[in-house]
């Protein structure tokens, strides 16, 4: 692992903040800002994500509001899981 030493510079309260949760969780201030900024990135690339795929689809209600109108997610009642898993069993001889 390649280690790449910094300089930064934090606001007091953000300071004892962070020496504080690094404290709790047993590590250093620098592995502990480390684990953490690797962290944020992650979620910063995952709202990213979201941003783009609501951008294409439509927030995720929509998306929620199309799929029950399909169907998708519904409980399925014995009678018809018993006739998918019949038609399966047919595929799967064939």
């Amino acid at each position: 692992m390649v280690v790449r030493k910094i300089t930064i510079s934090l606001e007091e309260g953000a300071y004892q903040a962070a020496a504080g949760a690094a404290k709790a969780a047993g590590l250093s201030l620098s592995a502990w800002l480390s684990r953490y900024a690797e962290h944020r990135a992650r979620v910063e690339e995952g709202l990213r994500a979201v941003a783009a795929y609501e951008q294409e689809y439509g927030p995720p209600d929509r998306i929620d509001g199309l799929l029950d109108d399909l169907g998708v997610g519904s409980p399925v009642s014995p009678e018809r899981d018993a006739e998918y898993a019949a038609a399966l069993g047919r595929l799967r001889a064939d």
